[in-house]
């Protein structure tokens, strides 16, 4: 198999050299293609819209050859969408780092519902900190950016899953009791509370233009305004001993 992105094209409109060089990988005994709907150079802020209509074209001209999409799969909806397109398989990379329930048709959990989730799997499969560390960044993307502090001490001062465990025990019982900085679903149509401004997937993309006037950081002043004042450090070791005393 192989993945591409699409080809810089003389004619915007054009698809012909990506075409051109899936079928050279297809003759060289490529058994199925996957395709992002990007150009090398639309990657982070410069992202950009997935070309989904490109895509469809390729998937066209490749007959008899399974063909995968990728790019802008920000929701379950959106994979749906693409599988109605004739596409034989859906890909999503970044949008499932953000939220891995992405794909359920089930009641999403919460992020930090699934960042414990992941924890625990991580301990039981001997993860590294690093990369445990860097999935817990993504999942509770609006917390940290709400709390900057505990962010910091994510970055900086964990030393063990169970440290960034008590870090999450610490947004919901010392911080974020009610969870306003949390994230369910990956849209509207997943949960009607959902706020791209809280998911990590959404932080370089557009947000819809009823969000744009508004700031995180004017609901974190409010929320931080209701909070006592903190020592986090003693807090988060507070909550790493009575976690390992629990065990």
């Amino acid at each position: 198999s192989v993945k591409v992105r699409l080809l810089p094209e003389d004619d915007d409109d054009d698809v012909s050299k990506t075409i051109a060089a899936c079928e050279t990988l297809v003759a060289a005994g490529a058994g199925r293609v996957c395709v992002h709907g990007r150009t090398r150079k639309q990657n982070k802020q410069l992202a950009g819209a997935a070309d989904w209509g490109k895509m469809s074209r390729l998937k066209e001209a490749l007959v008899g050859v399974p063909v995968i999409a990728n790019g802008g799969v920000s929701c379950r909806g959106d994979a749906l969408r693409l599988a109605s397109l004739g596409f034989d398989g859906v890909m999503s990379s970044e949008a499932l780092l953000d939220n891995p329930a992405l794909f359920s048709d089930e009641a999403h959990p919460s992020r930090r519902d699934l960042c414990r989730e992941y924890l625990d799997l991580a301990r039981d499969t001997d993860t590294l900190l690093n990369n445990a560390r860097a999935h817990a960044f993504k999942m509770l993307h609006g917390s940290l950016s709400a709390f900057p502090d505990v962010r910091d001490d994510l970055a900086r001062h964990v030393r063990s899953i169970d440290d960034i465990a008590a870090l999450v025990d610490t947004l919901d019982t010392v911080l974020d009791p009610h969870r306003v900085f949390d994230l369910k679903g990956s849209s509207t149509d997943d949960d009607p509370d959902f706020d791209p401004r809280f998911s990590w997937y959404w932080r370089h993309r557009n947000k819809p233009p009823c969000l744009e006037s508004q700031s995180l950081f004017q609901f974190q002043r409010q929320s931080q305004s209701q909070t006592n004042a903190r020592d986090l450090t003693s807090t988060v070791a507070a909550a790493a001993a009575a976690a390992a005393a629990a065990a």
